[in-house]
């Protein structure tokens, strides 16, 4: 990359595909990249589990405004699921709490229990998780011995496929909604068949349109120049979210939070990236009827940063 475009791409930032390891968490990559950057503003898209391996989308600096609008994207996830097993965390790094053998579970009973999950539409979070609880954290809470409740939440569980077992162990293929817990998944399998479940391995392959495929693993970023690996950030939306707006209507967004002169609007659902041929302007959704559009989290024009 060369010094104009480097310089353009610290200005603005962007974002990264990393393989996340299993073992580290999320923060854990988070302040990594922080070091190897050089930048203290670095975020992620989405959480994993510290067993989890994959795709970890980590957005960099300006650019960390555009993460609650990436999040929305549906993932897709390989998981490996253990039949019998109950921990009190859902997956295999948690304390164990009962054993039951699987061994009646039949291939026919598996197949119905994830058509069952699959027309699903709310789940419990797993107790041990982030999520907050009269302003503490969940995992905090359950593993002080206090009570934990969490209420259930809507997901969409769009694909659920079982595609190899080896007796108690079941590889599925997930397709899901921001915010579905996969632990969660497996614990509910679990129910339905009567013998308990636990995730033993989680990989997360897809979020979006963004594949582990063009993921590098943190040794890669820390052996060269880990700023060569960071994606304009309009990428970070699918082409049918991205706006190109001509920089009179930038100008209006930008001084008045709205604008009118849109020609056409996206095919995907809002919000929306907006940027001009040479800018960011950033996410934009629409403003009444007449086909205007209004800006949601902008980024400054460039003559002002």
């Amino acid at each position: 990359m060369g010094s104009g475009a480097s310089d353009s791409r610290r200005a603005r930032g962007g974002f990264l595909l990393l393989d996340k390891p299993s073992g580290p968490t999320s923060h854990d990559m988070v302040r990594a990249l922080r070091r190897l950057l050089a930048e203290r503003r670095v975020g992620h898209c989405g959480t994993l589990d510290p067993l989890a391996t994959g795709l970890l989308v980590l957005v960099v600096g300006q650019s960390t405004r555009l993460a609650p609008y990436a999040t929305a994207c549906a993932k897709r996830y390989r998981c490996t699921v253990e039949l019998g097993l109950r921990t009190d965390s859902d997956d295999v790094d948690g304390a164990v709490i009962g054993r039951t053998d699987p061994g009646g579970v039949t291939d026919a009973a598996l197949a119905t229990a994830l058509e069952s999950l699959r027309r699903s539409v709310m789940q419990v979070p797993p107790r041990i998780s982030a999520l907050r609880v009269a302003g503490e954290r969940s995992h905090r809470l359950a593993r002080s011995g206090r009570p934990v409740e969490l209420a259930p939440r809507p997901v969409e569980i769009r694909q659920l496929t079982a595609l190899h077992r080896d007796g108690a162990r079941v590889e599925i293929e997930a397709l899901v909604s921001a915010g579905t817990y996969l632990r969660a998944l497996a614990r509910d399998l679990g129910e339905l068949l009567g013998c308990g479940a636990a995730v033993s391995a989680l990989r997360r392959i897809a979020v979006g349109d963004l594949s582990v495929v063009d993921a590098v693993p943190l040794e890669v970023l820390a052996a060269g120049d880990a700023w060569a690996h960071v994606r304009a950030p309009e990428l970070l939306f699918a082409a049918d979210r991205r706006l190109r707006l001509d920089r009179s209507a930038a100008r209006e967004l930008w001084r008045g939070a709205t604008t009118a002169s849109v020609a056409d609007s996206p095919a995907g659902s809002p919000p929306w990236f907006a940027y001009t041929a040479d800018d960011v302007v950033g996410v934009v959704a629409p403003a009444g009827a007449a086909g205007g559009i209004r800006l949601l989290r902008g980024f400054p024009a460039r003559s002002e940063t």
